[in-house]
């Protein structure tokens, strides 16, 4: 068996994490200009329509601090503690399904953030791999075709990210994690996801077999 498992909402909780991103540039660029990064901020998302916080903090920087802006940047993700923000059983889940199978963390977002935060989890060690694009759902048939295996199981937070890859692979087992932002976010295909859990912590118990 393989399990490709997402990580955010799904491993991490987001609104933990945005919570982690803005004490970290109030601890970085000191309360009077985080209030003018957020000024940037809502001017950015009214041209950009981006809610992405990497992105807006990169673009930030680059305006701000025109030489540096690499190691500010690099400085404000450093202070971000994703250890906290992690779902109460997470490395639990891993080692479980590591006595199952391999496991592999299978995520997206901007790829330096998105690495970060997986190395900042400390997740690494519990799992054989993980893969990080920029969008994965567009490398997920490439994903499976290279672990080369029979029986793969894919754990998301987010429905259509579950149904793409039932259709980009009809024969990948599909488990959606209904919690997070996404939870109330049905399926527009029911039979594309094979098993729903109401948290991360069902997954301990669910019978794999």
């Amino acid at each position: 068996m393989v399990f490709l498992i997402d990580f955010d909402n799904t491993l991490s909780n987001n609104d933990d994490l945005k919570d982690e991103l803005k004490d970290a540039l109030d601890s970085v660029l000191g309360k009077e200009e985080t209030q003018q990064f957020w000024l940037f901020h809502d001017e950015f998302r009214g041209h950009e329509k981006l809610v992405e916080f990497p992105f807006i903090i990169r673009d930030y920087c680059k305006k701000v601090y025109t030489e540096t802006w690499e190691t500010k940047l690099t400085e404000i993700f450093n202070n971000i503690k994703v250890k906290d923000c992690l779902y109460t059983k997470a490395v639990e889940v891993l080692t479980h399904l590591k006595s199952l199978g391999k496991v592999y963390i299978f995520t997206e977002g901007d790829l330096d953030f998105q690495k970060a935060k997986v190395n900042k989890s400390g997740l690494e060690k519990y799992v054989d791999g993980v893969y990080v694009f920029d969008y994965k759902m567009e490398k997920f048939k490439y994903i499976i075709d290279l672990l080369n295996d029979k029986i793969t199981i894919y754990i998301d937070d987010k429905t259509y990210n579950l149904e793409q890859a039932k259709e980009a692979v009809p024969t990948v087992k599909t488990v959606w994690v209904r919690q997070g932002y996404y939870k109330d976010v049905l399926a527009i295909n029911p039979d594309n996801i094979d098993k729903i859990v109401n948290s991360l912590d069902e997954l301990l118990t669910h019978d794999f077999s």
